[in-house]
């Protein structure tokens, strides 16, 4: 049996970016449908670590503080009902996992749900959720916090280039493609050798660029585009920026946007 106390707020806000909804031909979609929260003694930290649906775009990491923990693992079959059940809650909850049913306490509620390890990760996969974050986790640790990708080959491919920007900024950004009720997912990003943007939008409902740092020039100049939901999982405060290039191997680039809360590797569109 595995336990832990943890802020409502922190719980939901873990979810939600773990969820990250992310807009698919105009509608909300979430980009993960159920996951694995770990605890790690000593660390006072939950965490998540998921893909996302396609199996390939992007994996991300998110943590959030607990209040107290024995450690162990728990099991979120369908991120949307956990966190419908947490709208009837107050305070902290006291999450109980149970072999396949998952307990949320507060003062004076308490909530059980079926959290089957063995539960789909998605519809499409056959995938059990466990097996799903198990994956995620091995594909998460070729990926280190200086930006540096560890290939299938051994080779270490080091970021191309490095900026620190607000998160607040880069989520703004990113949600100024929903000017007139657009509700667009692409973005480019672009580094010209003295600025780095970002574009979203289009001519006819209003197409934004979004200047998010001017700095001497460092770095090779790149442009290409990403999808995924971003806004919707980016933390407020700084982030380190890292652009991987793995256009030798015709896979374009990728980016690292890394936190002191989440760490989201992003493939870009090919």
């Amino acid at each position: 049996m595995s336990k832990m106390s943890i802020a409502r707020g922190q719980l939901e806000e873990l979810l939600r970016k773990t969820q990250r909804m992310c807009n698919i031909n105009g509608k909300p979609m979430p980009q993960v449908l159920g996951c694995v929260i770990e605890c790690y003694e000593g660390v006072d930290m939950a965490k998540t670590t998921s893909i996302v649906r396609d199996g390939k775009t992007s994996v991300a990491s998110f943590i959030a503080p607990y209040e107290t923990s024995g450690g162990g693992s728990f099991i979120i079959p369908d991120i949307a009902k956990a966190l419908g059940i947490l709208k009837a809650h107050n305070g902290n909850i006291t999450l109980i996992q149970k072999e396949d049913k998952l307990v949320f306490k507060s003062t004076n509620k308490q909530t059980t749900i079926s959290a089957d390890p063995r539960a789909l990760a998605f519809p499409h996969t056959k995938k059990s959720v466990k097996l799903w974050s198990d994956e995620s986790l091995e594909r998460m640790s070729c990926i280190n916090t200086n930006g540096e990708y560890t290939m299938a080959s051994g080779e270490i491919r080091k970021p191309s280039a490095h900026f620190q920007i607000s998160g607040s900024d880069l989520r703004d950004a990113i949600n100024s493609g929903n000017i007139n009720g657009q509700k667009v997912n692409r973005c480019t990003l672009e580094w010209d050798g003295d600025r780095l943007t970002l574009e979203v939008g289009n001519d006819l409902l209003g197409k934004t660029k979004t200047c998010l740092l001017s700095t001497e020039p460092e770095f090779d100049p790149f442009k290409f585009e990403f999808e995924g939901g971003l806004e919707n999982c980016i933390d407020n405060g700084d982030c380190n920026l890292y652009i991987l290039d793995f256009n030798p191997e015709g896979q374009g680039y990728s980016m690292l946007i890394y936190t002191n809360y989440s760490k989201i590797f992003q493939r870009g569109v090919v």
